[in-house]
């Protein structure tokens, strides 16, 4: 009878102890459930377009940076058109860079979003004095139109058409940016490539943005013109601006 109990005794410790390690089990999930996740990442920006369509999207993007840049008496600066001045606005069938009288890279205009920087005046030209100041802050807007593009669409390539300048007629400058020209930028928040929480006026822009502005848009400014090609399908052709 007593080797019977003391048999019993062990199944009974047995049960305590397995007891005893489920219920160390399960305080452990509560603990680990109870525990945050990771911290997600911060936003890329503070402000992001909700629509859904790539045109939608792109006319979200171009109202709300258009709205943002604004003069001393707080005019704005000039309209973002979702379009290409003309001859550009007609319809291309191929976007090529070049180097002369060669072609060095073709794009597709169907992955392109077009931009043009508007102002008030005849053919886009922008009221009052042109300065190195408001040319430094069309840049800026340049640069962030195309950061959020990249961003918010699919679209592989940006090109913002510039108004034109004192004395021309018409438009004939372009920014024009690839996807792969911002593989850093896109990857962290727009605050670490443009720390300002608001645009700058024209002649407010610091030593620091400004370098940032000139390393991110230098030489990617160019001449533009439509030409037919031996193919027969027209091409909007980019020269680099001296």
């Amino acid at each position: 009878m007593a080797r019977s109990l003391s048999t019993r005794g062990r199944f009974v410790l047995a049960y305590l102890v397995l007891g005893a390690t489920a219920g160390a089990v399960l305080s452990g999930f509560v603990v680990l459930a109870k525990r945050p996740g990771p911290t997600p990442p911060p936003p890329w920006s503070n402000w992001k377009p909700s629509t859904a369509s790539i045109g939608d999207t792109a006319q979200a993007i171009a109202s709300h940076i258009g709205g943002a840049y604004r003069l001393e008496d707080g005019r704005q600066l000039a309209r973002v058109v979702l379009d290409a001045p003309p001859p550009a606005a007609t319809r291309v069938e191929a976007i090529a860079l070049a180097n002369g009288s060669a072609l060095r890279g073709l794009y597709d205009p169907g992955k392109t979003i077009l931009y043009t920087l508007c102002g008030r005046q005849r053919n886009c030209a922008l009221q009052g004095q042109a300065s190195v100041g408001r040319g430094d802050v069309l840049r800026r807007e340049t640069l962030e139109l195309a950061l959020y593009t990249l961003k918010y669409t699919p679209s592989e390539n940006v090109a913002v058409f510039f108004p034109p300048a004192t004395g021309e007629k018409a438009a004939n400058n372009v920014f024009f940016f690839n996807r792969d020209d911002f593989n850093r930028q896109l990857k962290r928040p727009l605050r670490v490539t443009l720390p300002r929480p608001a645009p700058p006026i024209p002649g407010r822009i610091g030593g620091r943005e400004l370098q940032t502005i000139d390393e991110l848009t230098g030489g990617h400014r160019y001449r533009f013109g439509v030409q037919t090609a031996t193919s027969g399908r027209r091409v909007l052709v980019l020269q680099p601006a001296a």
